[in-house]
């Protein structure tokens, strides 16, 4: 959903702003910023899916691609600092939504289906990304680029409601459990962090960092609460 919607205002934008006679350099500046979007924090995504767990990166992405679209579906064909703005955000949500989505897949997939389902998966993908594109130039042909972006919006509001009712898989090696409990602990929910930890020492009960955080834990008396 996240690509279909990205391809369909994507490719329509530098029409949109040719339009009212937007020069190349400007639009081209334009899709640059989106495609920086897109790529340039690809890797402290993939951090925060580590850290936070799959399904608040998917939900941040499914938020940042209606804010992309809201901003630039109300933007004139040359407010190009507004459309920058909205292509930005609608790369950074596509990214979220790609890294947070394709790594969930990736790790609930048996391994002897891996290939398949992550095979089959980027088909689907770049299918609906090419029908998207196709009708997004339909729409802003008989409608215009704000009815475009609309269109999309009710897709997206679809993508958030899944994601909040997703549940991510839990970690399966203690420096998962390990990270999970920091996770935890940072959001104030101690009782689970601990839990997390004492996971992860069952795991590996030689790994330093988590020694000390047992240790840590029972001179302040919260492991022995647990």
């Amino acid at each position: 959903i996240g690509h279909v919607a990205m391809v369909s205002i994507m490719v329509m934008t530098p029409v949109h702003m040719k339009h009212v006679d937007v020069s190349l350099t400007i639009i081209g500046l334009v899709v640059s910023v989106h495609v920086a979007g897109m790529y340039a924090f690809s890797p402290i995504v993939g951090v925060l899916a580590d850290r936070l767990g799959r399904r608040p990166v998917i939900i941040a992405g499914a938020v940042t691609l209606i804010a992309a679209a809201t901003v630039a579906g109300t933007a004139p064909g040359d407010s190009y600092m507004q459309l920058g703005i909205g292509l930005f955000l609608l790369g950074l949500g596509w990214s979220m939504a790609m890294v947070g989505g394709s790594t969930l897949l990736a790790e609930s997939t048996d391994e002897s289906h891996k290939t398949t389902v992550q095979g089959s998966s980027d088909l689907l993908m770049s299918a609906a990304g090419a029908v998207g594109g196709a009708l997004a130039g339909v729409i802003i042909a008989v409608f215009s680029y704000g009815w475009l972006c609309a269109s999309v919006l009710p897709l997206l509001a679809a993508l958030l409601m899944a994601a909040l009712r997703l549940r991510d898989r839990q970690p399966q090696n203690a420096t998962s459990w390990f990270v999970f409990g920091c996770a935890l602990e940072l959001t104030g929910h101690l009782q689970e962090a601990v839990e997390a930890w004492s996971r992860a020492y069952q795991l590996n009960p030689n790994s330093l960092a988590v020694l000390a955080t047992m240790a840590e834990l029972q001179q302040i008396g919260a492991l022995a609460e647990s």
